[in-house]
């Protein structure tokens, strides 16, 4: 069997496939002899119908049978060995008519396209710099970063007075003529500085423990969330718009901690600060090392939109579009002409990054324990937005599992793994511009709407598939979905 490549133009190729009978004869007697054992033929006992019956009567669909399961496997075989990116699979020529007589012949020539990705030279020396920006912390922001870490390391301490910074603790009876047991609620709290009506508001400011306030919740607060919350209300209660009476149980207020050699050492366990000065430089290391991963984030992102728009690549699109049609034949063409560009363009990127990647000399694999930290790291910041921090590590490595057998969730884990080692491999090989910026500066830069470094940091993942091929599953989702 012989499978001859013939250049049809830069991005196309033909595939003509010879077959002999030499290739098949032995597969075919075979699979005859296996034919013979079940044969049921009027006048003969099973398995003893003469092999020459068999063949007539179905040596013609057995060779069809193995000739393709031939055909396929060589094919498979030649792709596996191809040095060149092609795309998708071949397919049956639509330009040259192959002449199968399987009655009459016994060598055959099959012709089959097949596309091809554009080389790509990529010269990085050639090519703009690409900004990489360091994020200056400021005197304000680091400020602004040693208040949380006090008040996080603060304590609560009762006051006898309340002021606009006190939490109050009260029970709470509502204000109904002739109720013999209006309706109550013990221990509610709050904040005195979330009152928004003011006159409320000046009601509680100097007051005492022990001290009776009449108010209105939903004048004091005005939100409904809020107060159903507080006084543990059914939504649609009419209850929320009365009048209670509120009695002050107690009065407390959130302290700063203050800058001490315990502080100090709590961020530091070597104990190698000693000093208000000290702290305060390495408070600005920790701010500026919080920002890498989003810088070079950024830059891979600013590095891809550079590639995409500066190199151009050619893609054999009839052979591409009748690759898809072929292999997504319930789509609607409707639907199938609005989703062919995106497709394209994520070819496109596919083809770019196969490039990136050889001129690295680097591949991109994936590990099952780097799977299972993505995971892990997945989990520990879903419950940190709940406030949870300590989590054992026995059950965030349960969780991490549970979300890996999540094909999906398992997908756009490796997705994210994929994107940080590409961005890893541009951030090594191309020329970078390093720019000193502020935080609101970088912050306005990833994305105006954003307001926290991580989500910035999670802001963006793109679906890209770092292969030699555009496999079926990606191209299937990415019309049917």
């Amino acid at each position: 069997m012989n499978i001859l490549k013939e250049k049809i133009d830069e991005l196309n190729v033909n595939l003509k496939v010879t077959v002999t009978k030499e290739d098949y004869k032995d597969e075919v007697d075979a699979s005859l002899r296996k034919h013979r054992k079940t044969a049921k033929v009027s006048g003969f006992r099973p398995g003893k119908v003469p092999i020459g019956l068999i063949r007539k009567t179905a040596g013609k669909a057995i060779i069809i049978e193995e000739v393709n399961k031939l055909i396929g496997n060589k094919l498979n075989e030649f792709l596996t060995a191809e040095e060149e990116h092609f795309l998708g699979e071949p397919m049956p020529s639509n330009t040259i008519k192959d002449k199968i007589d399987f009655d009459n012949d016994e060598s055959f020539e099959f012709n089959f396209d097949l596309g091809y990705a554009p080389k790509l030279e990529l010269n990085y020396k050639e090519m703009e710099s690409i900004p990489y920006y360091k994020v200056d912390a400021t005197a304000e922001i680091i400020d602004e970063h040693i208040k949380t870490i006090l008040l996080k390391n603060g304590k609560s301490v009762e006051k006898d007075t309340i002021s606009d910074k006190s939490m109050v603790k009260a029970n709470v009876t509502a204000v109904v003529e002739g109720e013999e047991e209006p309706y109550a609620v013990k221990d509610v709290v709050f904040l005195v500085n979330k009152i928004k009506d003011e006159e409320t508001k000046n009601l509680f400011v100097g007051a005492i423990v022990g001290a009776e306030i009449r108010v209105n919740f939903m004048k004091s607060f005005d939100n409904k969330t809020e107060v159903t919350s507080l006084l543990k209300l059914e939504k649609e209660s009419p209850l929320i718009n009365d009048d209670y009476n509120v009695v002050v149980n107690e009065i407390t207020e959130h302290e700063e901690a203050e800058l001490s050699q315990e502080l100090y050492n709590q961020h530091n366990k070597e104990g190698n600060i000693t000093s208000e000065e000290e702290f305060r430089a390495a408070i600005k290391e920790d701010i500026e090392m919080s920002f890498i991963s989003s810088s070079v984030f950024k830059f891979g992102a600013d590095a891809r939109e550079y590639l995409n728009a500066n190199i151009k690549i050619d893609l054999p699109v009839k052979f591409v579009e009748r690759w898809l049609r072929y292999r997504n034949e319930k789509v609607s063409d409707a639907d199938f002409v609005k989703e062919f560009p995106f497709i394209l363009n994520e070819l496109r990127m596919s083809v770019l990054k196969t490039a990136v990647l050889k001129k690295a000399n680097q591949k991109i694999k994936i590990s099952e324990d780097e799977m299972l930290e993505e995971a892990k790291t997945m989990i520990y910041y879903q419950f940190s937005q709940y406030g949870v921090a300590d989590i054992p590590e026995h059950l965030l490595e349960e969780q991490a599992k549970k979300l890996l057998d999540d094909e999906k969730q398992k997908n756009n884990l490796a997705e994210n793994i994929t994107d940080r080692k590409f961005t890893a491999v541009l951030f090594d090989a191309m020329e970078k511009e390093e720019r000193v910026v502020s935080k609101k500066e970088f912050m306005a830069l990833v994305s105006p709407e954003v307001e926290d470094e991580k989500v910035v940091e999670d802001a963006v993942t793109e679906d890209v598939a770092i292969e030699d091929t555009v496999t079926e599953d990606v191209i299937d989702a990415d019309i049917v979905e």
